[in-house]
């Protein structure tokens, strides 16, 4: 018998920033595997100046202090992808903290802020309906449902690559038989046309990762949002 728990990949590594005397860290889990992620997007409203990241780079630069953003707090995932590309390019971004993803979404399609970060599961119907557009974001690689929108690497904003990855643990000292029995178990899951139809529904990248390269990808965004957190002195 093993205890599980499904969260994202944030509760172990953002949580660091913006929660006060965690007691538990990395080395108390185990990654069963990731089974899929919501990658976020920096959205602008569709009408808005800037057609391309290179764009809103540029006008950026010549107008510090005046252009806002929507975020879901300080700390949050969407406000370190910001942080990232204003290190990456030297600029000066105004955060407009909101309590979620979809109240930060409705001011930019309302022209309260200039743009957003957000997860894609969170702004795609803004998206589809023409009323916002995507100039970047942190999946891997080029979605595809939006085939013209580039990553965040292929714009050198190595940081900004922080999703809501989903994950499954358990604790550490789990052996490993019952491990592997766990993994092979979610990858069979995850490849049912049913699950797959209802994680796409709800917009999400359907992937899997073994229990070795989930534990790599927690290591390498802890790196970066540690990195971000000290930027912006929130790191502990």
């Amino acid at each position: 018998m093993a205890t599980l728990a499904a969260t994202s990949s944030s509760t172990l590594t953002v949580v660091n920033l913006t929660a006060k005397n965690i007691t538990y860290n990395l080395r108390d889990f185990i990654s069963v595997g990731n089974y899929a992620t919501d990658a976020g997007a920096i959205v602008v409203a569709a009408d808005a100046p800037w057609k391309t990241l290179d764009d809103f780079v540029s006008d950026a630069r010549t107008n510090p202090g005046k252009i806002t953003y929507g975020s879901y707090g300080i700390g949050s995932l969407s406000a370190l992808n910001i942080k990232a590309i204003e290190l990456a390019f030297g600029l000066d971004l105004v955060n407009v903290p909101f309590p979620g993803a979809p109240q930060a979404n409705l001011a930019v399609v309302g022209k309260h802020v200039d743009m957003s970060a957000s997860p894609l599961s969170a702004v795609a119907a803004f998206l589809s309906d023409g009323k916002a557009r995507a100039l970047v974001t942190t999946a891997d690689t080029r979605l595809p449902s939006f085939p013209d929108v580039p990553t965040m690497t292929e714009k050198n904003v190595h940081q900004g690559n922080l999703k809501l990855v989903l994950v499954l643990y358990v604790v550490a000292g789990t052996p490993d038989a019952r491990v592997s029995v766990l993994a092979k178990a979610l990858e069979d899951t995850v490849t049912e046309p049913a699950v797959v139809q209802a994680l796409v529904r709800a917009g999400m990248i359907v992937e899997f990762s073994d229990c070795h390269r989930a534990r790599w990808l927690f290591e390498r965004e802890y790196d970066d949002v540690i990195e971000l957190g000290r930027k912006m002195n929130l790191s502990k």
